[in-house]
C-alpha cells in the first residue's frame, strides 16, 4: 500500500469532501431548470445539492430540510461555511410556507411509505404553478413515476444512465390528504400503552419486537433517572415511565418525528416525566446524572453509532449505572463493552440478545477507550436494493 504524500512546508491539508451520491447529483445535474425566489429541497447526503444552489443562484432563499439531525449538523460543518441565502432545517415536517421549487432527492433505497408522504407535502406547499423535480438512482423507474402522477397530471421524465429526473407543475391542489401517520397500542402486563408512528420512523405502524424485549427487562426502581437512547416513537420510555411514575425518563432520538411521536405518546397515556432530546451525539446530556440506560442501536453504519452509543451511556452514567442493549448481533458488544464497563453479560430472549454491563463504581475507564473501527466484525454482503422498501 502506497503511504500518503507528506504536506510541503507551509501546504495545508486538503479538506475532506464527501462523494455526492447518484440521486443528489441528478438534482445537482438539474440545477439550471431551478427558478424562483423561494426554494425548498431535501438531501441524501450532506446538502451537496442546496450549496449548489444557494451559490448559484444568490438571490433565491434556500432551505434544505432534513429528518435526521446528525446530517443537518454534518452539513452545516462545510468547510467554507453556510452561504448566507441557505437555511438547514431539521424538522417533522416541510416548514409551513409556500415554494415556487420544490426539489425532493428519492434514493432508490428509501421508504416507500415516507416518498409518498413527502410527495403529497411537496403539491400543499408548492405555489400554484410551481414545479416539483424530483430525482432517483433507478434507472428503469416506474414506481416513482406512478407516484408523483397522482399529484401532478403531466410529468416529465428525463432518464439518464443514473437515474431519472421528473419536473412536475402543479396545477391544483390535492382533493384529498392522506394521513400516512399511524396509531396502534400494546399491552405491557395489565396495562394497554397507546403509541403514535410516522414514516421514516424505526419500525412505522408497530411496536418491534427488539423493544418489546427491552420493555421485558426494564428494571424495578425507587428513584434515579432513566434515559432512552434511540427511542424511536418512545416505546420503551414510555413504558418505563408508566411503571415508574415517580422517576424521570429522557427519550433521545436524531428524528425530529420520533421525538414527535414520543412526546404525543407520553400525553396520551397521562404521564408528564416523559422528557425528549433531538440530539445524535450525546453531548447535550449531562455527565454522572444518570442511573440507568436502554438502548437499540442501529444495525447500519458498521457499528460507529452503536459505538456512540456506548461512549455517551458511558459518560452519563452515575458509577455503579447500568446500561441494557438490545441486538440481533450481541459478539461486537460483548467484545467492545468491557473496555468500558464491568460485569458484562449476555441473554437471550425472544430471538434476540440483552446485553447488560456496569460502569465500575470508581467511574474510571478499565482500559483504554476503543477505537470501534478497529472491532468491526466481517463486512456482511449487500442485498440487492428494491426499488422502494415498503
Amino acid at each position: 500500500m502506497n503511504s500518503p504524500r507528506r504536506l510541503r512546508k507551509g501546504e495545508v491539508a486538503p479538506q475532506y469532501v464527501p462523494k455526492v451520491r447518484p440521486a443528489e447529483q441528478l438534482m445537482v445535474d438539474a440545477l439550471a431548470d431551478v427558478q424562483g425566489e423561494r426554494i425548498l429541497c431535501n438531501s441524501s447526503g450532506r446538502a451537496q445539492f442546496a450549496f449548489a444552489l444557494a451559490i448559484a443562484k444568490p438571490q433565491s432563499q434556500v432551505t434544505c430540510w432534513f429528518l435526521d439531525v446528525h446530517l443537518r449538523d454534518q452539513a452545516a460543518l462545510a468547510p467554507a461555511g453556510v452561504p448566507a441565502n441557505l437555511q438547514l432545517v431539521c424538522e417533522p415536517d416541510f416548514p409551513g410556507i409556500e415554494y415556487q421549487t420544490i426539489c425532493l432527492v428519492l434514493p432508490k433505497t428509501g421508504e416507500a411509505e415516507l416518498t409518498r408522504d413527502l410527495l403529497q407535502q411537496a403539491c400543499v406547499r408548492l405555489v400554484e404553478g410551481g414545479t416539483l423535480i424530483a430525482t432517483t438512482d433507478m434507472r428503469d423507474d416506474q414506481w416513482l413515476h406512478t407516484e408523483i402522477q397522482r399529484f401532478f397530471p403531466k410529468v416529465t421524465r428525463r432518464p439518464t444512465r443514473k437515474g431519472v429526473t421528473y419536473l412536475a407543475i402543479k396545477t391544483e391542489s390535492p382533493k384529498k390528504l392522506k394521513n400516512h401517520d399511524c396509531e396502534f397500542m400494546f399491552r405491557d402486563g395489565e396495562r394497554l400503552i397507546r403509541m403514535k408512528s410516522r414514516p421514516g420512523v424505526f419500525a412505522h405502524r408497530k411496536l418491534d419486537v427488539g423493544a418489546r424485549t427491552l420493555i421485558s427487562v426494564i428494571e424495578p426502581m425507587e428513584q434515579g433517572q432513566i434515559v432512552d437512547l434511540g427511542c424511536g416513537s418512545g416505546g420503551v420510555a414510555v413504558a418505563a415511565a408508566l411503571r415508574h411514575p415517580e422517576l424521570d425518563v429522557l427519550a433521545v432520538d436524531s428524528n425530529p418525528r420520533a421525538i414527535e411521536c414520543t412526546q404525543w405518546a407520553a400525553k396520551e397515556n397521562g404521564t408528564s416525566r416523559v422528557q425528549t432530546r433531538l440530539d445524535a451525539t450525546g453531548k447535550s446530556l449531562e455527565s454522572n446524572s444518570v442511573d440507568v440506560v436502554y438502548a437499540n442501536p442501529p444495525y447500519f453504519s458498521n457499528y460507529k453509532i452503536a459505538g456512540i452509543f456506548i461512549e455517551t451511556a458511558f459518560r452519563i452514567l452515575i458509577p455503579g449505572g447500568r446500561i441494557y442493549i438490545v441486538t440481533k448481533a450481541p459478539a461486537w458488544y460483548v467484545e467492545s463493552l468491557p473496555l468500558l464497563f464491568e460485569n458484562v453479560t449476555s441473554d437471550l430472549i425472544r430471538g434476540y440478545s440483552i446485553v447488560k454491563a456496569t460502569k465500575s463504581m470508581s467511574g474510571k475507564v478499565p482500559a483504554p477507550a476503543p477505537e470501534y473501527e478497529e472491532y468491526r466484525s466481517a463486512k456482511p454482503r449487500r442485498r440487492k436494493p428494491k426499488l422502494y422498501e415498503e
